[in-house]
């Protein structure tokens, strides 16, 4: 971390609120055994058999870390899983790990498992920005029409890019510097480029006081807002945990139990799902937030799946 991105979190935690970090590399590659597309099928049909789920989670590249990383701990294969693109991962383009321009050329009619293809990772703190996002959905969009139309038609949404949270208005400013360079496209139903998901990425630090809670209330209410509203799109919360170079297991916990504040109006709220961080923190490199970590006698992954079945 820079010594301007350093000064920047100080400064914002005396006022209490949600930074995110400039994480070129969350979620980098840990491989574990290769679920096969049958199951990732199967975790589909379930998932949408079940309804739509408040609770899902993040992990290190590629999708064959759901399993380890998600699935196993909490029990439950019907939770979303988000991993980051890669070659393993058909269900999202990512600047990091689709180097080299290569998520140009994946093909969203591959994307089977869950019922959401994500876009970007936060492009401002991977090289690029919510404009050329934009520029590059739309690009992306007019050469796979027909694979998209494909892929809605098993109830597949699409996010925006992941959008980086900071001080009061700038995770509006981001979505609406990608909105407004989308243009209509972004906003019509019938067009490849139709938007169905609003995506965003808060976290919980040192910045907040005294808990995770102050965090996830202001996240919220950011997410809130009325230009935000105005898209009448479901907001999910693509990465939530405790970041930081001080973060602990209970940290960890403590920003769980942070959860239900993106709840406060029930299924009238505007958030609808929660992505919990089971993934390398980077910068720092920490992996206290993996749920096959423990505390209290319990898996984070059963203290989380818990608190999903209580929202």
């Amino acid at each position: 971390m820079s010594k301007v991105s350093r000064a920047i979190i100080l400064a914002l935690s005396a006022q209490n609120i949600v930074l995110s970090q400039a994480a070129h590399f969350r979620g980098a590659a840990t491989q574990y055994d290769i679920t096969s597309d049958a199951d990732f099928d199967a975790q589909r049909q379930q998932l949408l058999a079940s309804g739509s789920s408040k609770c899902a989670g993040a992990v290190s590249t590629g999708r064959n870390n759901c399993e380890a990383l998600l699935w196993a701990p909490t029990g439950d294969h019907s939770l979303p899983c988000y991993s980051y693109g890669g070659t393993d991962d058909p269900c999202s383009l990512n600047y990091q790990n689709d180097m080299n321009g290569a998520w140009l050329y994946k093909d969203p009619s591959n994307c089977k498992s869950g019922d959401t293809f994500y876009l970007w990772d936060e492009p401002d703190t991977n090289g690029s920005s919510y404009t050329q996002a934009a520029q590059d959905w739309l690009k992306y969009s007019q050469k796979w029409a027909s694979q998209l139309a494909t892929m809605r038609s098993r109830g597949i949404n699409v996010t925006t890019p992941l959008a980086r949270f900071g001080g009061h208005g700038v995770v509006e400013s981001n979505l609406r510097a990608f909105f407004v360079a989308c243009g209509g496209a972004c906003t019509d139903e019938s067009n490849p480029a139709y938007i169905g998901v609003i995506a965003a990425n808060p976290f919980c630090g040192q910045w907040n006081n005294p808990d995770c809670r102050d965090g996830a209330t202001f996240a919220y209410n950011e997410l809130a807002s009325t230009y935000i509203k105005s898209f009448n799109l479901p907001v999910y919360i693509t990465n939530w945990s405790y970041e930081g170079e001080d973060a602990t297991v209970d940290k960890q916990v403590n920003a769980m139990m942070a959860i239900e504040n993106f709840f406060p109006d029930g299924e009238s709220g505007v958030v609808k799902r929660l992505y919990w961080l089971s993934a390398i923190d980077y910068p720092w490199g920490h992996t206290t937030g993996y749920l096959t970590n423990s505390s209290g006698g319990k898996s984070l992954g059963q203290i989380f799946e818990d608190k999903c079945n209580s929202l």
